[in-house]
């Protein structure tokens, strides 16, 4: 069976230097695409299987696969293991940067006003009420 073909086209991943205990590494960007999105590319790159990411971070292989069919959303602390596992930032994933901001307003009530006020003074896009 031939593999399925990607709705749209992820960039490869991109590098940019930075310094780590004194030394200048390549770091991957974090990435605005979706672990959905990125993870067929990502794989193929690393020459993995889905089968063997599901295995790296102790899922189902068919939990991952209903997460690249869009049946379900990935947890930001699964976002976080598949990144570890592919050998990315922990935050490569928009999901797991979402998960962190939504964590740290559970804690700061103010940050969550300051934040909803905003978006609230921001002028409306079409489609949002």
């Amino acid at each position: 069976m031939a593999p399925r073909q990607a709705r749209e086209s992820v960039p490869p991943t991109r590098y940019r230097d930075a310094p780590s205990d004194g030394e200048w590494h390549r770091v991957a960007e974090r990435t605005s695409a979706s672990l959905r999105e990125s993870l067929p590319a990502l794989a193929r790159e690393r020459g993995l299987s889905i089968r063997a990411i599901a295995r790296a971070v102790h899922v189902n292989q068919s939990h991952l696969s209903r997460i690249l069919t869009g049946k379900m959303t990935p947890s930001g602390p699964l976002a976080g293991r598949i990144a570890d596992a592919l050998g990315l930032p922990t935050d490569y994933f928009p999901e797991y940067r979402l998960w962190v901001v939504l964590q740290a307003m559970k804690d700061d009530k103010e940050a969550l006003n300051r934040i909803y006020d905003q978006i609230r003074r921001q002028p409306s896009k079409p489609g949002r009420g």
